[in-house]
Parts: structure tokens; sequence; C-alpha cells
């Protein structure tokens, strides 16, 4: 109702600017902001940036429309709608009433929903407890080590926390793919975003999700957790820990080499080229117990977590370690390799026992 609200207070406007053009001019800002969103929106990818930027527009057109309709519905002397005489038959004054009341039950609904089941999930993305975990890095590191923070976009939430000097901002800030629109940083001052790369042969200070956890083994990594994000202190790099060969278990040997790490899986290729890290991973876990797996996931037997190599690894002096955490269900068995997106076609697979 809303939307078509909203375009029947667009076509308002605009007839009552070109009636009234002398009288109405003020009428042009909103449809030339909704011209120009609904271009952007068309045109670009959307995201959330852009779709607010149409939301507003077209509020005020809803409004505008819910306006003329009222107007058209109770007798009035100087309309400049040519269809006000018979609105008043059409559109009585109780069919704007219920359109009122709709609108607000809609409203009311939409309230309640966002400040209930929407409101849980995204306070767990945007939780206040990353300003403590990176509170105490801070407190607990040098000035001028290192520290590898997850996913880049949370830069933004760095500076806030920080409150880094813009000037040191654009002096160090490393933005990846500079042409594109929607720009993501990969580092600025001593901090770096994502966990991949040289944080696997160089890091020993991490914030990370919760969720993330399972990538550091226990035995080398002290952890200080909050509510939904921790900060990490190695003793030694990830590649270190696992080259020692403390805790691995070689899985299988295939184009990588597959090692069992406690609740994660280590691949490791030696001498290993940028292509070898192209196609990506498909990675089958069949867990000991079925129920354990997602609900979408049961009529096939088994999880399905495929992931790109840039999302958990890194390369250096021609060596390649990826490193994925698993699940915390117990696992029975595990079937990974390679495979071509788009296409499908497996390049490599093994298949091997997980449990005990």
């Amino acid at each position: 109702a809303g939307f078509y609200l909203s375009l029947l207070g667009a076509a308002a406007m605009t007839y009552d600017w070109y009636k009234s053009r002398r009288s109405n001019r003020l009428l042009m800002l909103p449809l030339l902001w909704l011209t120009a969103a609904l271009l952007t929106s068309i045109m670009l990818d959307p995201n959330i940036n852009r779709m607010n930027a149409l939301w507003m527009p077209q509020l005020i057109a809803a409004a505008y429309g819910l306006f003329r309709l009222e107007r058209a519905a109770i007798p009035y002397s100087g309309s400049s709608l040519p269809i006000a005489a018979a609105g008043r038959r059409m559109l009585p004054k109780i069919a704007v009433a219920a359109l009122v009341i709709y609108l607000t039950a809609s409203f009311a609904a939409f309230t309640g929903t966002y400040f209930n089941d929407f409101r849980q999930p995204q306070r767990d993305f945007t939780d206040l407890s990353y300003g403590e975990a990176l509170r105490h890095i801070t407190r607990h590191t040098v000035e001028n080590e290192t520290i590898y923070v997850t996913s880049s976009e949370s830069y933004s939430y760095a500076l806030f926390y920080t409150q880094t000097d813009p000037r040191l901002y654009l002096a160090t800030v490393d933005i990846l793919e500079k042409k594109v629109l929607s720009k993501s940083v990969k580092a600025f001052g001593r901090y770096v975003f994502h966990i991949n790369g040289n944080a696997l042969y160089d890091g020993l200070v991490f914030l990370v999700n919760n969720s993330e956890l399972s990538r550091f083994p226990e035995s080398d990594c002290n952890v200080a957790k909050f509510v939904q994000y921790s900060a990490v202190y190695c003793r030694r790099t990830l590649y270190d820990a696992f080259q020692s060969g403390d805790y691995t278990e070689l899985a299988a040997r295939a184009t990588f080499d597959v090692w069992h790490w406690g609740n994660r899986l280590a691949y490791y290729q030696e001498p290993c080229a940028a292509a070898d890290t192209k196609p990506w991973f498909f990675l089958h876990l069949f867990p000991a117990d079925p129920g354990d797996l997602p609900d979408a996931r049961r009529q096939y037997g088994f999880d399905n977590l495929p992931f790109r190599f840039d999302e958990y690894g890194g390369m250096a002096d021609g060596k390649c370690l990826a490193i994925v955490p698993l699940p915390n269900y117990e696992i029975a068995s595990i079937r990974t390799g390679q495979y071509l997106f788009p296409g499908g076609a497996q390049l490599w697979r093994t298949d091997f026992p997980a449990g005990p």
C-alpha cells in the first residue's frame, strides 16, 4: 500500500508542479530527489545507502499521496486535481480513515518485529564488545605492534573506538580495489583487516568474532573473550604452530595436503603458485549425529561449507596455508577438494574419517 501510495503521490506532485509552476516550485525538490534516487538504484548495484536515499523521497511522495486522497475525499475549494469532484463520491472519508488505520497497523507491526526478532541478530553483528576487545588489545600491546582484525567491514568500528586522527588515517590507509564504488579498507595505522594472507605467517595479535576462535590453537594462544568479540594473543604465528607438528595429523595427501588439526582443518601446499589457490574449495562434513545438521541440509546428510582460499589462507615464499574452522558438532567423516566455479567440475577430491 505504501509503495502504490508513493506512486500516486509522485504523480500528484508532478501534475501540481506542471499546472502551477509559479506557486508550487518547491515540489521540484522531492521530484528531482526521487528521480535521481530511482536512476541510481536502477543503474548501480543496490546497497543499504542507495536504498536509504530512495526511501526518504518515496516517503515524502507517499505522504503527499495520502494528503491528496484526503483532500479528494472531503469537499474543499481550490483543488488543482481534476479528480477532486469524482473523488468526493468515490473516496469517502471512511476509505481514507481505513487507509490511515492500515498504515498505522503496518508501522506498529514493523516496529514490533524490528525491536524484537530483528534486533538480536543485528545486535550480535554490531555488539559494543568490539570496543571492549579493541581497548583490551590497545592496553596489552606496544604502540607499533600490528593488530589483525576480523573482516574489512569492521574498519569503521576501529576508527570509532580508537578515535584515529583523520590525517593519520589518510596517510596510512590501504584501500582494496580503488576503482570500485564501494571501497573496502585493507589496513590503516597498525590495524590490518582480514585474518588471512600475512596474518598466518606474521600475526601474533588478533581481534576476532567469537565464531572464529576455533582457528586459533588453545595451547598457543591466550584469549580475552567478550560478548561477541575476543582479543587473541599468540606466542607464535599460526604457520609456526602448524609446522611444529605438535597437534596436527595428516588426514589426506592430494593437490593440497589436508591436516586435521583439532577442531580445524589445515590445507597446505609447497611449492605453491597463485593459480593453485584460484579454484574454490568444497568441504562436506558428515556428522556423527545427523540431527546436528542445519534443517536445510538434513535431506542431503552432510553440511556443505564451500570457501575461497583467500577467506582463510595466505601465500608466502612459495608456501600456501589455509586454516579452516570446523563446527562444534562431532564429525564422522570429511570430503573436501577443489572445483571450478562456475561449472562445478572437480579438480581433486579426498575423503577421510574425522572421528577419534
